[in-house]
């Protein structure tokens, strides 16, 4: 791993202990609160533990392009997807959780073995299939996955959780 892949995987990896910390605020007896917002597409909002599995979920997406990336070392990582879409309708917070921890593991093996010079390679997606830069793919990614990381500090300012800039952001002193 190079420079490029070290500063990356730390900044992924610091995204993820934010999100668990959040993870571990939702009062156990709020799983299924949701705001009384508009449905959007005929869909009400998440509830929170909804929303902990969207953010395993989400996270997985590093996953899959890191798969797509070098899909004969990573072909185990085909089991973690399996594993999210059986728990898709009743993963509880602590199992998204415990999802998530197995997607940060699984990027680690992942940024092990990618080179700086991956990042610029164009790889295929679900989205675009005529590829894009791989370095894009995984921005797009931590873009998706802070839009809901931020949702869920919403939802516990909502609910009365202490929740401040510290648990958004890592604050190296």
């Amino acid at each position: 791993m190079g420079p490029t892949g070290a500063s990356l995987l730390d900044h992924v990896e610091g995204e993820c202990e934010l999100i668990l910390g959040l993870l571990d605020r939702i009062p156990g007896s709020q799983q299924d609160w949701r705001p009384d917002w508009p449905s959007v597409a005929g869909r009400p909002p998440f509830s929170c533990r909804k929303l902990a599995w969207h953010l395993a979920d989400s996270f997985s997406g590093f996953c899959a392009a890191f798969l797509r990336l070098h899909p004969e070392k990573l072909s185990h990582f085909t089991e973690l997807r399996q594993r999210l879409e059986s728990t898709r309708a009743r993963a509880d917070v602590l199992e998204a959780r415990g999802l998530l921890e197995s997607c940060r593991d699984h990027l680690r093996q992942a940024f092990a073995i990618t080179d700086d010079d991956d990042f610029v390679r164009t790889v295929p997606t679900f989205f675009e299939p005529e590829g894009k830069p791989f370095l894009s793919i995984l921005l797009v990614n931590l873009t998706h996955v802070t839009h809901h990381k931020f949702q869920l500090f919403i939802y516990l300012k909502m609910l009365g959780v202490d929740v401040s800039t510290p648990d958004l952001f890592r604050i190296r002193t």
